[in-house]
């Protein structure tokens, strides 16, 4: 027959012992909350979406701000089958916020909710982010561009538009820029997936090849749209980049 072990502990022993415990959870808590690997990171504003009345239709962005004085201006573009909402939904806003970082996450003409359309020149790509990034209130972001929104984001930076650092995601377009406009590039963070043979490629060589500040990062087992097969990873990136450059 099995034996029974049975624990008379007086009433008053219990009520210690749930109190010791409740004690050591709380000091615990308090220590989590001071440690200092969270002291940099904030608890910003919720993301908030805006409409700019534009020629013929409207711009469309979300925006997030830090709580206290930003480190950087980020502005977030998106490639040909994506919008600002991708980066909502990677987190990618809010972990930059906070982090410090004044966040912009822009629906390109013709995309997602941005009812304007404009031509299809370089001059006017240029011009068009030029002037929001004036009208939002921007100083010199750093530009993290995916894809088609090379365009984009190319031809405003080539244009000798203010812009403090550059993140380049396979992106389209590296191929119209004159070599000679490369070399006043900001400090570049180029970005491929390793399975994206094509653009990535392309773009990544002729970036790192002409761009003098420039570095290369590739994420193993990423396709071309590498930031979202492995957000994680690509955050780790961004994150120390944006370090980098606020620290300059």
């Amino acid at each position: 027959m099995g034996s029974t072990i049975q624990m008379n502990i007086p009433l008053s022993k219990w009520t210690l012992l749930v109190v010791f415990i409740l004690t050591i959870v709380l000091m615990c808590a308090k220590i989590f909350k001071i440690w200092p690997w969270r002291r940099d990171i904030q608890r910003p504003v919720s993301v908030r979406d805006f409409s700019l009345k534009w020629t013929d239709g409207v711009v469309y962005y979300r925006e997030i701000i830090p709580k206290g004085k930003a480190k950087l201006d980020v502005l977030l573009l998106h490639g040909m089958s994506f919008t600002s909402r991708n980066w909502l939904e990677l987190n990618t806003m809010n972990l930059l916020a906070s982090y410090g970082y004044h966040v912009i996450a822009l629906d390109l003409p013709g995309y997602g909710k941005s009812s304007y359309k404009l031509d299809t020149t370089q001059t006017s790509r240029s011009e068009f982010l030029w002037q929001f990034i004036k009208k939002t209130g921007f100083d010199s972001p750093v530009i993290v561009s995916p894809s088609m929104s090379g365009i984009f984001s190319l031809s405003y930076i080539a244009a000798l538009k203010p812009v403090k650092g550059f993140v380049a995601i396979a992106v389209v377009g590296t191929d119209k820029i004159p070599v000679k406009d490369y070399a006043h590039f900001p400090p570049t963070l180029i970005v491929r997936g390793s399975r994206d043979k094509g653009l990535g490629v392309t773009s990544t060589d002729i970036l790192s090849k002409n761009v003098p500040d420039s570095s290369v990062e590739v994420i193993n087992d990423a396709g071309h749209a590498c930031y979202l097969d492995k957000p994680e990873e690509f955050h780790a990136m961004l994150s120390r980049f944006l370090q980098l450059i606020s620290s300059q």
